[in-house]
């Protein structure tokens, strides 16, 4: 009964943070890096979903033989191909600068520097800072013990996973002091941290994922609170990988090849098996609650699919081979007014509402509305929207819930409070 209750709490935690972030502005694209077929005659692509008019786009390729990471800055995207740092300009779909850097991996950006690890097929400097803007080389730290992965920034400080080479049976997180680029320790995980791979800062706390040995049936996750050095080891009896958060409060990562989430605050999975299935890459969407997912069998084919909360697939679209990093993208509006002129202006009453909600847009082409709740379940039909709509909310219970208006130019989600009769 205590554990039902405290999972209850935690549930309704997560459900505030998540309303908290509701009046973000929903993405419109998936941005999806596909590795190919690996090999030394293989191309790398990366590509656009727009999500709004269901196209999928090739921006661009790469002669490497993987795809290690994509994180975006505003319009900027930064791609780790296996032996290539590539930046692009998302809003102009053109590639702005390369830099050739084998065994790359994963990437994080701190303030004018784009911060890369670096694993299998390098033999030093395991961590490099290049410069964001022209992807130039700035410096290397030294004195880390091994190959590394994933990385994670807080505040003037990185966090580095170093699981070594392939069979080592111990694991270690590296501090890194971004003022300097200096090495400050490394943290020893012991044989928690074998297989250490993904580092995720929340709050104070920083942590991380560790699969164990290669097709390991149990796996740690790892809380270390960086204000009193408390370290933290929690044993998963699942096969463990990726491992992402949108700010929600939850880890998402696969667990036995299902997507799962994983409540930072209490420490334990909110669900093993949100939607089953064996997936590759993870994107949470925090406005519309929605996952995205890629599946492949690394040869023959890459298909990315869209989720909602309640885990029923809303959309899929055929890609490349291989999709092994997406990342969520929101095209920047050139300048205030251009982004008044691109969103409809919708306006609502009453609010609140005991039966009815009325909608009035002034914009053009086409729309739709849905009202979901703030678990992100869909509780009203989508609808068409012209210039006036009106939105039969009486069946709903009295509480808050979230007003989501879809038109090519964006997304945008509004609150509404639904009274008692």
């Amino acid at each position: 009964m205590r554990s039902s209750l405290l999972r209850f709490f935690f549930l309704a935690l997560g459900v505030g943070l998540f309303g908290s972030r509701a009046s973000a502005q929903a993405p419109t694209q998936v941005i999806v890096a596909n590795g190919g077929v690996f090999g030394p005659n293989n191309f790398a692509s990366i590509a656009s979903w727009d999500i709004v008019n269901d196209t999928y786009t090739v921006l661009d390729s790469v002669p490497a033989s993987s795809v290690q990471d994509l994180i975006i800055e505003g319009d900027t995207a930064y791609l780790a191909a296996d032996s290539f740092l590539v930046k692009y300009d998302l809003a102009g779909r053109q590639r702005l600068a390369t830099a050739p850097l084998s065994g790359v991996r994963k990437l994080a950006i701190y303030q004018d520097k784009l911060l890369v690890t670096r694993g299998f097929g390098a033999s030093s400097d395991w961590v490099q800072a290049f410069n964001k803007s022209d992807l130039t080389f700035d410096y290397a730290v030294s004195g880390i013990s091994g190959q590394c992965e994933g990385i994670a920034t807080f505040q003037d400080t990185a966090f580095v996973a170093v699981p070594g080479s392939f069979g080592n049976t111990t694991g270690d997180l590296a501090v890194i002091d971004l003022t300097n680029g200096q090495l400050v320790r490394e943290i020893s995980f012991d044989t928690f941290g074998v297989g250490i791979s993904r580092v995720i800062q929340f709050g104070d706390d920083i942590w991380t994922v560790s699969p164990l040995a290669f097709g390991s049936p149990a796996g740690y996750i790892s809380r270390y609170t960086v204000a009193n050095a408390q370290l933290q080891h929690f044993r998963e009896n699942f096969s463990l990988r990726n491992g992402v958060t949108n700010g929600d409060g939850n880890i998402y990562l696969t667990a036995n090849g299902n997507l799962a989430s994983y409540n930072m605050q209490g420490a334990f999975f909110l669900s093993t098996n949100v939607v089953s299935g064996n997936w590759q890459a993870i994107a949470a969407d925090a406005v519309n609650g929605d996952y995205f997912l890629t599946a492949t069998d690394f040869a023959t084919f890459g298909r990315l699919y869209r989720y909602s909360s309640m885990g029923m697939v809303i959309d899929s679209v055929e890609v490349g081979i291989s999709p092994e990093a997406i990342a969520l993208y929101t095209p920047l509006p050139i300048s205030a007014e251009s982004a008044t002129e691109a969103v409809s202006d919708v306006t609502f009453w009453p609010n609140p509402t005991a039966s009815t909600l009325y909608l009035q847009r002034r914009g053009n082409g086409a729309a739709t509305v849905e009202v979901r709740d703030l678990l992100g379940r869909n509780v009203v039909p989508e609808t068409r929207l012209q210039q006036q709509a009106e939105l039969n909310v009486d069946a709903l219970p009295a509480g808050t819930y979230l007003l989501t208006i879809r038109e090519k130019a964006g997304t945008q989600t509004k609150r509404f409070i639904k009274a008692a009769q």
